[in-house]
């Protein structure tokens, strides 16, 4: 009998070896398991520290923008002077301080500054671990280190000589430490053993604390979060003989007060004079799409159809007792999500009425939500298995910048290739001018003995801005006046460059900040350009502008001097 002619097997035979597959299958994820258990903790948490590492370090040497250049000018004050500084900027100083320092000892180029945001974004993967493993599970730590490792957010901001990436990583501690705290079982001081055995939710309060007054003197949204978290402590004292968890809920936020206290008058000063006169009114969509784009990039649709389809699963398989609000009932997974959630919607709120909303700002909750990602992924095997796909992901977001990291210098701003071309025409006393509110980044990569001026008539420092009323004041100055004198000082094949934004990205170009400074442009370039005096002999423009986040155009002048009867010829023929 050949194989052909052989019987067919009986359907029970079928059957069990369906049964005998489903079996090896479960087989093989036990043992996955099994070998999952076996490894370290300090093993998987330093390989996923190499994978950042392999993803951010090639970031290191892209350019300066604005604000990168704005933190370099500030951080290099005398540590006493930066208050005041911080005074025409509107940010609170922890980030300025700490960067004074590192540049005290590493120096103030692009490698040396982004390094110190490089050790932050790092320094958050064995706290998003801890994060998640004291609120949840060590399962859960294991995917809250892996989220942290492959954010896109920390990648890009663990790269960036700003505040974002030391915001995050404060802002997972103070989330855990108030939860643990809110939830920490009463107990009263016993004396025991010739010693104090205190309430062991002071620790808690102790480092909830401290981490959140950390993240408002970090940055100003952290009022939103901070804000949150105690407007969550009150809602889950529902008994109103509860007085003890009512008492921690008051003693944190009277804490907390207290100790950002001190920065208070100089927080009101920034609402009131500076603030962010550049950010627009976020639409209903913004708060929707931004969040995800910021903590997701490319990857925000795999994360919103792995997050849909787990809640779903979660759902349906729910069998425990109805959902209530209490700080002791409800789990920690609710309660992070509604903290997250909830900051971010009060970000959204206050910016219908101040200017406050940035994509960026949104890292006060988008870092803390890798934690409650973490839990959520492991919830349920499906969502263990969504987990592995989003990782990917989002560490797939990265390739382009691994691939071709020189493509990628000038991503931010093209300033340091404008002045790069500039810089064989300049000498000391030439004359940079701008529209633009981004002095410090221009008189950062060019040589120094330069003079600055903008429509407003002559910066004596060009390392800081003053944001105070900007837009008004940038509306009442008038170029041909107050640029009158500076130009005519310029000496004959003297240079003046003329920087001008050739866009604003996203939607800046509504606000009017970026209108006024639009106008200003105009009316500062005209004011040059009908000038016989001065003549353009350098033009440098970006190839792609869709490249560059906030791409910029120099014009070289030189003061030709020509006589009247030159000067009349060379008006009429000019175009």
């Amino acid at each position: 009998m050949t194989l052909l002619d052989s019987p067919k097997p009986p359907a029970h035979s079928s059957r069990a070896r369906e049964r005998g597959v489903v079996a090896a299958a479960d087989g093989l994820w036990q043992a996955a398991r099994r070998w999952e258990s076996r490894i370290s903790d300090g093993f998987i948490l330093a390989l996923l520290v190499v994978v950042a590492l392999v993803e951010r370090v090639p970031r290191l040497g892209i350019r300066y923008w604005g604000d990168e250049a704005i933190s370099v000018g500030i951080a290099g004050r005398p540590l006493h002077e930066i208050p005041h500084y911080l005074g025409f900027d509107g940010s609170p100083p922890l980030w300025y301080v700490l960067l004074h320092w590192w540049m005290a000892a590493f120096g103030h180029s692009e490698v040396a500054t982004h390094s110190f945001s490089l050790l932050v974004s790092l320094v958050a993967i064995p706290v998003a671990w801890w994060c998640a493993d004291v609120l949840f599970s060590r399962r859960a730590a294991r995917a809250a280190a892996l989220l942290a490792a492959v954010s896109p957010y920390l990648t890009y901001y663990g790269t960036e000589t700003r505040m974002y990436a030391l915001l995050g990583v404060l802002s997972m501690v103070a989330v855990t430490a108030t939860i643990r705290y809110y939830r920490e079982p009463a107990s009263a001081t016993k004396w025991r053993g010739g010693g104090w055995r205190g309430d062991p939710s002071l620790r808690w309060l102790a480092l909830a604390v401290v981490a959140s007054d950390a993240v408002l003197y970090t940055h100003n949204w952290g009022l939103f979060l901070i804000g949150v978290l105690f407007l969550s402590g009150l809602l889950g004292v529902r008994r109103r003989g509860d007085r003890t968890r009512l008492r921690r809920v008051v003693g944190y936020g009277a804490a907390v007060g207290l100790g950002y206290l001190p920065w208070v008058p100089s927080f009101v000063s920034q609402l009131r004079n500076t603030g962010a006169p550049w950010a627009a009114r976020p639409h209903l969509i913004d708060l929707i799409v931004d969040p995800f784009n910021v903590s997701f990039s490319a990857a925000w649709w795999v994360v919103v159809a792995a997050l849909i389809t787990a809640f779903v699963v979660k759902q349906a398989t729910y069998k425990g007792p109805r959902w209530t609000w209490s700080t002791a009932a409800i789990s920690p997974l609710s309660f992070g999500a509604f903290i997250v959630v909830g900051t971010v919607f009060c970000g959204w709120i206050a910016s219908q009425f101040v200017h406050a909303w940035a994509p960026r700002y949104v890292g006060v909750a988008a870092v803390p939500a890798l934690v409650v990602l973490g839990a959520f992924f492991t919830e349920h095997r499906i969502g263990r298995r969504f987990l592995l796909v989003v990782a990917v992901s989002l560490a797939a977001t990265t390739l382009p910048v691994l691939t071709d990291p020189g493509a990628f210098a000038d991503s931010k701003s093209n300033v340091a290739a404008v002045d790069q071309a500039v810089r064989p025409h300049m000498a000391p006393g030439d004359l940079v001018v701008t529209a633009l509110a981004e002095l410090p980044i221009i008189a950062y990569y060019l040589p120094a003995g330069l003079r600055y001026a903008t429509p407003l008539g002559v910066v004596s420092d060009p390392r800081v801005i003053d944001w105070k009323h900007l837009p008004t004041r940038l509306q009442a100055a008038v170029p041909t006046r107050t640029l009158a004198a500076v130009l005519a000082s310029v000496p004959v094949g003297g240079h003046v460059l003329v920087i001008n934004p050739v866009t604003f990205a996203g939607t800046q170009a509504a606000t009017q900040y970026a209108q006024t400074v639009s106008a200003e442009e105009v009316a500062l370039n005209q004011d040059i350009i009908v000038d016989p005096d001065f003549q353009s002999v350098l033009f440098v423009r970006p190839h792609d502008v869709g490249a560059i986040a906030n791409p910029v155009e120099g014009i070289l002048y030189v003061r030709t001097g020509l006589p009247p009867a030159a000067r009349a010829i060379s008006s009429s023929v000019a175009p």
